[in-house]
């Protein structure tokens, strides 16, 4: 995260233009509030479905308990745990992530790209 940082503070400082991610503005609001009010944002991602903040489901290898984590897998991917995490935010503060549409899920397996 510092790098995005370091190239969000670079940018407001010489002036230029960016496309970043929620999160780092949000973490250099926190950080440095003075200079995060000298950003402008021209467009927001809210209504664009597909400018989601998308996260990974990771887990072990080496869990001793497999069905507990196909469980958890699946209902990250159930529409109850979509809810909990589209709603899932600090009082007037944004939301990061808003979830997806969920469909049966039952055949999820585990991704291959980072074995």
């Amino acid at each position: 995260m510092d790098y995005a940082i370091q190239a969000l503070t670079a940018v407001i400082k010489l002036g230029e233009h960016t496309v970043t991610d929620r999160g780092t503005s949000l973490t250099l609001s926190n950080t440095d509030k003075d200079l995060a009010d000298q950003l402008e944002i021209y467009e927001r991602g809210d209504e664009y479905e597909e400018l989601l903040n998308p996260a990974d489901i990771i887990t072990s290898k080496d869990s001793d308990n497999k069905e507990l984590v196909q469980d958890f897998v699946q209902w990250v991917l159930s529409g109850d745990s979509q809810d909990v995490i589209a709603s899932f935010h600090k009082e007037d503060r944004y939301c990061l992530y808003k979830g997806f549409a969920t469909e049966d899920s039952e055949d999820v397996e585990a991704s291959d790209e980072l074995s």
